[in-house]
C-alpha cells in the first residue's frame, strides 16, 4: 500500500521520503519494512493534524457562563419594553374610551329647569297665566328614499359660502314628499305646561292650480304641491335624537301607527290643517314619517322654510334684526307642532 499524493506532500515538509518498493531486500525484509513505514507515515500525519487543530481559534465564550451583570441588564431592559407596550396599549384605551359615543349623551334625560313648579300648580295655590300656543318646527326633517334604501339623507343643501364669515348653514326645513321620497321629522316638546300637541300641515294661502303659492315667500322659500296628491302620516317609534349621517330608508325607526290621510285637494286654499292631536311631556321626542299614499303615482309636496318670515309675516316672540320685538302670526310652511297650554 502506497501513501497517498497529499500523504506524500506532507512528508516531503518533515523531510521523509516515500519507501521506494524497488529497493532490493528480500520479500519478508521488505514487508516489514513496509509495514513498519506505513505505521510511522500514520502516526507522523496524526500529529500533524492534531497540532494544526490545537492551533485553530476556538470560541472559549461558548464553555464560559454569561455575566450576570449583562443577565440583569437583558431582564431590565425586557421588562422596560413590557412596560412601555403596557403603557402604550392602556393610553390607546384611554382615548377611545375617554368620550363617549357621540349618541350617549342625547339618552340622557334632558334636566328639569321648572324645579318645583309641577307641584306647585297641582296643589291648587297658584293660578296660572293665559299662554298663546307656540309653535314648535322640527329639529329633523330629512328626505328618505324608498327605492334607494341605503341612501343616505341629504345634508347641508343650503349651504353656502359668504366672504368673512365662511360657510353658512341657513336654519331652514324641507318637506319633500314623493312616490319616492318620504320626510322623516322629529319634534322635541318644549317649555313647561304646553303638554298639548297638534301635529298640523302648514302651506301657503290661496295656491294656485298648478300647486304653487300665490303668497310672496321670503328670499329661498319655495312651495309646490299637486293638487291630486294623498299623504300619509305615521308615527313611529324611538325615544332617541335621529342621527342625519346614519338615517336612511332602511334604518329609520320602525313605524308605530298611521296617524292621518291628508288629501291635497281639500287643503289647497292654504292655512294649517290639523293632523294629529298627542300628549307631548317636557322635553320628549316625538317623531312622523310623511309619505305619498299608495296608488297615488301624481303626489308631490315639496316646501322649503326657515325660521324667520316663510310667508311674508313674522314669528310670534322672536326678535327681528331691526331689534324689534315680532308679534305677527305667520304660517311656516311644512309640518309642524302647535303646542297648547295644559296647566
Amino acid at each position: 500500500m502506497r501513501p497517498s499524493s497529499s500523504d506524500s506532500s506532507e512528508l516531503h515538509e518533515l523531510g521523509l521520503s516515500e519507501y521506494d518498493d524497488s529497493t532490493e531486500s528480500s520479500p519478508l525484509t521488505a514487508g516489514m519494512l513496509h509495514v513498519s513505514f506505513e505505521n510511522e507515515v500514520h502516526g507522523a500525519l496524526t500529529e500533524i493534524r492534531r497540532a494544526s487543530v490545537d492551533h485553530l481559534p476556538t470560541n472559549r465564550g461558548s464553555n464560559r457562563s454569561v455575566s450576570p451583570v449583562l443577565q440583569w441588564s437583558l431582564l431590565a431592559l425586557a421588562g422596560l419594553i413590557v412596560v412601555d407596550l403596557v403603557a402604550l396599549f392602556y393610553v390607546c384605551h384611554m382615548f377611545n374610551t375617554v368620550f363617549e359615543d357621540r349618541g350617549t349623551p342625547s339618552s340622557f334625560e334632558f334636566a328639569d329647569p321648572y324645579i318645583g313648579l309641577k307641584a306647585l300648580y297641582e296643589s291648587g295655590e297658584a293660578v296660572s297665566s293665559t299662554i298663546e300656543p307656540i309653535i314648535n318646527r322640527p329639529r329633523l326633517s330629512a328626505q328618505v328614499y324608498a327605492n334607494e334604501p341605503d341612501r343616505p339623507a341629504p345634508r347641508g343643501e343650503r349651504d353656502h359660502w359668504i366672504d368673512g364669515w365662511g360657510t353658512v348653514s341657513p336654519n331652514e326645513r324641507r318637506l319633500h314628499v314623493t312616490p319616492e321620497v318620504h320626510t322623516i321629522a322629529q319634534f322635541r316638546a318644549i317649555d313647561f305646561g304646553m303638554e298639548d300637541c297638534h301635529l298640523v300641515l302648514t302651506i301657503p294661502p290661496a295656491t294656485d292650480e298648478s300647486g304653487h303659492a300665490n303668497t310672496q315667500l321670503e328670499a329661498g322659500a319655495s312651495f309646490s304641491m299637486h293638487l291630486q296628491s294623498h299623504l300619509d302620516v305615521f308615527r313611529l317609534e324611538t325615544d332617541a335624537p335621529i342621527d342625519p349621517a346614519a338615517l336612511t330608508y332602511r334604518t329609520r325607526p320602525r313605524v308605530a301607527e298611521k296617524v292621518a290621510t291628508v288629501h291635497a285637494h281639500a287643503i289647497s286654499e292654504g292655512g294649517e290643517v290639523a293632523i294629529y292631536r298627542f300628549p307631548c311631556a317636557r322635553a320628549s321626542l316625538h317623531t312622523f314619517e310623511v309619505a305619498c299614499t299608495e296608488g297615488f303615482p301624481e303626489c308631490l309636496v315639496d316646501a322649503w322654510s326657515s325660521q324667520n318670515t316663510t310667508l311674508g309675516k313674522s314669528v310670534p316672540g322672536l326678535w327681528g334684526v331691526d331689534g324689534v320685538l315680532i308679534t305677527d302670526f305667520v304660517f311656516l310652511a311644512g309640518i309642524n307642532v302647535i303646542q297648547y297650554q295644559t296647566v
